[in-house]
């Protein structure tokens, strides 16, 4: 049996045997069939209310959430990650049965200890994918190893917007950003753009209305 604790989009499928006679805790529901009551008084990790690393529901579903909140990026590389475990564990298990096949007296134990510690091991590997996942895609970007790069060893890459993104953006902003065609590229607007340089606060000779009240106040006495 090939056995995914979440969405089958983004659950790595764990082979278990049917002769398997134990499972990891992070795997293991006994016969509470989800009861949070049920699975504290057997010592289970984990409930449906309570958050633990321990728990292989709650780690896909931290990769899952994470590819669905950034499908193209996120998605991609989750989606990539199952391609490789899948075709690994095909291996795996085809090996496993010729093992087994070689030795039918010890059959259940082969087939138990093989389950039993491959889905420890996708556990671990999952829970090391989601802290790979974020440190890669974490603030919208993307960072790619660079040995040249001096201080970090890394880049950061803008993942962009697609061309359906910016649409909806468009759409969904109506006029709320438009600008009055008048006030194009004239200084007279209030928010017309200037060297931040020229500013006296920076060494410039321009002094931005607003900035020292008891100047602007001379000033305009002077005026008058």
């Amino acid at each position: 049996m090939w056995w995914g604790p979440d969405d089958s989009t983004f659950s790595p499928h764990t082979p278990f045997y049917g002769a398997t006679a134990k499972v990891p805790a992070s795997f293991s529901g006994l016969n509470c069939t989800g009861m949070s009551w049920c699975r504290e008084k057997e010592g289970l990790p984990g409930t449906i209310t309570k958050f633990t690393f321990k728990s292989m529901h709650w780690i896909t579903q931290m990769v899952a959430n994470y590819a669905y909140s950034s499908y193209a990026a996120v998605g991609a590389a989750v989606k990539e990650e199952l391609v490789k475990h899948e075709a690994a564990m095909f291996k795996a298990v085809e090996a496993q049965d010729k093992l087994i096949t070689e030795y039918p007296d010890k059959s259940m134990k082969i087939a138990t200890e093989f389950s039993y510690q491959e889905a420890e091991k996708i556990h671990d590997r999952w829970t090391e994918l989601y802290g790979e996942l974020f440190m890669t895609y974490v603030d919208g970007y993307k960072t790619t190893i660079d040995p040249s790069e001096k201080y970090c060893g890394c880049q950061k890459q803008t993942l962009g917007w697609t061309e359906e993104e910016k649409a909806a953006i468009v759409a969904g902003a109506g006029e709320k950003y438009h600008v009055p065609h008048e006030n194009l590229g004239s200084q007279k607007s209030k928010f017309a753009a200037i060297n931040k340089f020229s500013l006296r606060a920076m060494g410039g000779k321009v002094r931005r209305s607003g900035d020292c009240p008891e100047k602007d106040a001379q000033e305009k006495q002077l005026v008058v």
